[in-house]
């Protein structure tokens, strides 16, 4: 109820739900199996795996056990407000996953990883969320919604600020079967497959980049995203040189000020000498 709840806060999100396991799923761009994988997985779509049993064939997982300690988020793994997260667990299974990147973790042990395999995203938690708390407290549904954040980039690509020079990691649609980047200079180059999806170098050329993703039916999805030139630095040159005149001028300015004030001294000086000798004459 509260895994259903937390995904459907999310306006960009159509829930179905099932209470069997049906053959043959297909046509879903996300899977959510709480507790129950079916012996044939989906061939299309993104996987978020809750407690899978073990001997999956897509991750390992170790033999139950306690834990007394909480489980906490790991601030580094890349995703955010991730290192919020803290929370009792009674059971657990351990994971383990050379495509992972673990997010949860309690007494060493990881509960939960994430990371791309064979082309498609899955995140897995390694305990039934009716043995936590974890349901109850406020980062669940925003665990929830950065996973859904990084299943689906908002723009497609998943590519926000890229600099020339910079490498650029793409993500791709879950039907995706051949992916090439059109690059602003005019060349192609095939990042896919194998999968995951190769990291694009090629990026010296500042201007407009097309990813173009075709599925087994030959559709062609296309996603534009820029590479900017390189700026730090230049920038700052006019306005260090502009701060540096300011400075000169300034300067100048303060060192004629005290120059001539010098001189309007050393006149008022010699203008008061005068009037004491005279003073000194009368009397």
């Amino acid at each position: 109820l509260f895994l259903e709840k937390a995904l459907s806060l999310s306006d960009q999100v159509e829930l179905y739900q099932t209470d069997t396991l049906q053959e043959n799923l297909s046509g879903y761009s996300l899977y959510v199996f709480d507790g129950v994988l079916p012996e044939t997985m989906p061939t299309d779509g993104h996987w978020l795996l809750i407690n899978p049993p073990s001997g999956n064939g897509i991750v390992e997982t170790g033999a139950e056990q306690e834990f007394a300690a909480d489980v906490r988020g790991l601030a580094d793994s890349g995703l955010e407000n991730c290192g919020d997260i803290s929370f009792a667990l009674a059971k657990g299974k351990p994971l383990s996953a050379s495509w992972g990147t673990a997010f949860l973790q309690a007494e060493g042990q990881t509960l939960g990883l994430y990371g791309e395999t064979n082309g498609r995203k899955v995140a897995v938690l390694g305990f039934d969320l009716h043995d936590s708390d974890f349901p109850l407290q406020t980062e669940f549904p925003i665990l929830l919604y950065r996973l859904m954040e990084w299943y689906f980039p908002a723009n497609g690509s998943g590519v926000s600020q890229v600099t020339a020079g910079e490498q650029v990691s793409l993500s791709l649609l879950p039907t995706t079967e051949t992916a090439t980047v059109m690059t602003a200079a005019g060349k192609e180059i095939s990042i896919a497959p194998p999968f995951p999806p190769q990291t694009l170098t090629e990026t010296a050329e500042p201007g407009l980049y097309t990813l173009r993703e075709t599925d087994s039916a030959q559709n062609v999805t296309e996603t534009p995203f820029g590479v900017n030139a390189k700026t730090e630095g230049e920038s700052d040159l006019s306005l260090r040189g502009e701060q540096a005149e300011e400075t000169q001028s300034t300067t100048k300015e303060i060192q004629g000020s005290r120059s001539v004030l010098r001189w309007v001294l050393l006149l008022l000086l010699v203008v008061l000498l005068v009037e004491w000798r005279v003073n000194c004459r009368e009397h």
